[in-house]
C-alpha cells in the first residue's frame, strides 16, 4: 500500500509543477486517492470479514455467514405476502437477511422498521437488530466488561440483558 501513498504524494506535487495542468493533476490526484480507498477497503474486509456497502436506495452487510440487504431489490406487500413480482400499491421495500446456506431466514417491511431520516443506512441496522432478537439467547448471561463513562461512578459491569 506504500506504493499508492507515493503515488498521491507525487500527485499532489504535480499540481504545484507548471508543466501539468491543474485539472488533469487534479482528477489524477481524485482517482488515486479513490484507489487507495480501495485498497484500504480491500484490506479491512481481509481483516474483519465484513462487507458492507450504502447507497441512496440500499444498504447491505456480509459477515461471518450471514448477508443482509434494505433496499429496492427486495420487497413485501403486506397484502399478498413476501412474494416479489406484485405490482399492487402496497408493495414495500424490505429488509432481508439470509444465512450461510443463502437460506431467507427473515424478510420485514419497511413499515415495521423505524428509521427516523428515511436511512437505507439505519434501517438496514434496525433489521439486523430485529434479526439478532430472533436468535437463540444464551441461558445464563454472560458477565461483560463495558467503558465506564461514569469516571468511576458506576462498577462498569453489567449482564449481557441490559440495555447500556
Amino acid at each position: 500500500m506504500g506504493d499508492i501513498d507515493a503515488q498521491i504524494e507525487a500527485a499532489k506535487q504535480e499540481m504545484v509543477d507548471a508543466s501539468t495542468t491543474r485539472d488533469a493533476a487534479q482528477n489524477r490526484l481524485v482517482d488515486l486517492r479513490r484507489v487507495k480507498e480501495l485498497q484500504d477497503t480491500e484490506h479491512a474486509k481481509k481483516v474483519t470479514g465484513v462487507n458492507a456497502c450504502v447507497a441512496s436506495d440500499y444498504a447491505t452487510m456480509c459477515c461471518v455467514g450471514y448477508r443482509f440487504y434494505f433496499g429496492y431489490e427486495y420487497t413485501v406487500c403486506p397484502s399478498h405476502g413476501n412474494d416479489a413480482g406484485c405490482d399492487c400499491a402496497e408493495e414495500e421495500w424490505a429488509f432481508v437477511a439470509w444465512g450461510k446456506d443463502d437460506t431467507e431466514l427473515m424478510r420485514l417491511p419497511q413499515s415495521r422498521m423505524w428509521s427516523q431520516n428515511n436511512s437505507g443506512l439505519l434501517y438496514l441496522l434496525h433489521g439486523i437488530g430485529q434479526f439478532i432478537n430472533t436468535l437463540p439467547q444464551p441461558k445464563k448471561p454472560a458477565r461483560t466488561r463495558r467503558f465506564d463513562v461514569t469516571g468511576g461512578a458506576g462498577d462498569g459491569w453489567h449482564g449481557a440483558g441490559d440495555p447500556c
